[in-house]
């Protein structure tokens, strides 16, 4: 199961869509507060987090869920349509396994 972490319903519908076609389960969080307390209820084996979001961004919800013993081995994939060298190293630093740019291709998925 994938959980896709993100305040843009556009975004969580695109990364959705591309993930159900080739098979994935999906769940939904609009935020990182949400998506804290959803990947505590689900333990999706993935998280794809977005990075600015309101209430709790995506960086202090990678480092909550990390935090979690039982979600200790989830990788999550942090994905932002902000790239720069700082936010990518501040991603792996919070407790990410990888960093996508926006806009990406469903084959450019970890």
């Amino acid at each position: 199961m994938v959980l896709i972490v993100d305040d843009n319903e556009d975004n969580r519908d695109l990364f959705g869509m591309m993930l159900m076609r080739v098979g994935y389960e999906i769940e939904l969080a609009v935020d990182g507060l949400d998506g804290v307390e959803r990947a505590r209820m689900l333990r999706p084996n993935v998280i794809l987090m977005d990075l600015a979001m309101p209430n709790m961004d995506g960086f202090e919800a990678t480092r909550q869920i990390r935090a979690l013993p039982e979600l200790a081995s989830v990788r999550i994939i942090a994905v932002t349509a902000s790239y720069d060298t700082v936010s990518a190293q501040r991603a792996l630093a919070a407790g990410c396994d990888a960093f996508l740019a926006r806009p990406c291709a469903p084959e450019s998925l970890p």
